[in-house]
């Protein structure tokens, strides 16, 4: 008696197995409101730049006091700029007639005190770049979708069995 077997065919086909739902690509972190550029911390009213001091009326301009009849035919001496504008300080009986040297310019319509440079509206304390805005901490390399894990080999035999007796 003879048995014969033959192997016909002998396929091999791969199962894939893997290939899940990515992980990864959630939501941006960062990117919220910027921090910064809130209300200027100058710019409110001019500190100085009130009423003048000093720009009242001239203190001194008076009427000259003691510009009476002149008594004397000489040069006066001692009338330089009067003092304030009261009395004459020397102006007695005078010692000359010449030109009189009192009488010249009041003291006290000099400049104006104050109004100089107002103090404030320096440069502006703030408004400097903004503190947010940097790059998105997410969206890196997804993790997940690698190689397929498994991938055996599937058979499948195809033979023939026969029985000579």
């Amino acid at each position: 008696m003879t048995i014969i077997f033959d192997i016909i065919e002998l396929n091999c086909c791969a199962l894939g197995e893997g290939n899940g739902t990515s992980k990864g690509n959630g939501t941006d972190e960062g990117n919220g409101t910027s921090k910064g550029n809130g209300t200027d911390k100058c710019n409110g009213t001019g500190k100085g730049n009130g009423t003048s001091k000093g720009n009242g009326t001239g203190e001194g301009n008076g009427t000259g006091k003691g510009n009476g009849t002149r008594k004397c035919n000489g040069t006066d001496e001692g009338n330089g700029t009067d003092e304030g504008n009261g009395t004459d300080k020397c102006n007695g009986t005078g010692k000359g007639n010449g030109t009189r040297k009192c009488n010249g310019t009041g003291e006290g319509n000099g400049t104006g005190k104050g109004n100089g440079t107002s103090k404030g509206n320096g440069t502006d304390e703030g408004n400097s770049t903004d503190k947010c805005n940097g790059t998105s901490k997410c969206n890196d390399t997804d993790e997940g979708n690698g190689t397929s894990k498994g991938s055996g080999t599937a058979m499948e035999l195809k033979a023939r069995l026969s029985i000579d007796t």
